[in-house]
């Protein structure tokens, strides 16, 4: 499992997530969110995808939130937060 290789310096992570993800639970992202938190690797980060499937697709009819839009530019935040030191 993934998490058991969480340390302090590992790298920043930004994980999205979609709250109803049929192929990896939910917890799974949680419990690695909080194993990066625990350990010291505080600039990782999860993002719940509201509504949004194992790819991000809708399962029940509802847009996904965030949009994809939003996704997009939380990915380029993200990187330039990184890129400049912050």
């Amino acid at each position: 499992s993934p998490i058991t290789y969480v340390e302090t310096d590992n790298p920043p992570v930004l994980m999205f997530h979609g709250t109803l993800d049929p192929l990896v639970f939910s917890d799974n992202a949680a419990r690695y969110q909080a194993r990066c938190q625990q350990v010291g690797a505080k600039k990782s980060r999860l993002v719940w995808v509201g509504h949004g499937g194992h790819s991000f697709e809708t399962l029940d009819g509802e847009g996904v939130s965030p949009t994809f839009e939003e996704i997009q530019h939380a990915i380029v935040q993200f990187a330039l937060e990184r890129v400049n030191g912050v």
